[in-house]
């Protein structure tokens, strides 16, 4: 039997968005010349501290996904430890207008150093649908 999930969590805990809000999930490689180690300080200390000032006041959430070594032996882990993606960056906007303040603009002054520091990224934009 499987257990039951000891508080029920979300990208944006603490943050009371509506159901209009925009998520957006970034899927991450980080650039070949980048140790997996040096990746995560440049996307811990540099990269998010300078994106939460760049898109401030819009920006509601801002949470990273790192994989876990450790875990990839449970069941569904991958074995072999050759995933695809370094990471998964997850925002939210409380609307599609913040949304629009951020990704609307033509060039952000985030862009060239994180063009910089990955390989290959994947935006996903949606919309939340609370489960529980």
């Amino acid at each position: 039997m499987m257990a039951a999930p000891s508080s029920p969590a979300t990208p944006t805990d603490g943050v009371d968005l509506a159901p209009n809000a925009v998520t957006v999930l970034f899927f991450i490689k980080r650039a070949d010349h980048l140790s997996l180690g040096e990746f995560y300080t440049w996307w811990l200390e540099t990269h998010i501290p300078h994106v939460c000032r760049d898109q401030a006041p819009y920006l509601a959430s801002y949470q990273i996904c790192r994989p876990d070594e450790a875990l990839s032996v449970l069941p569904g882990g991958i074995a072999d430890g050759d995933l695809d993606w370094d990471g998964v960056a997850i925002q939210a906007f409380r609307s599609e207008a913040d949304y629009l303040a951020v990704y609307g603009k033509k060039e952000r002054a985030t862009t060239r150093d994180t063009l910089n520091h990955i390989k290959r990224i994947k935006r996903m934009i949606t919309r939340r649908t609370a489960v529980f």
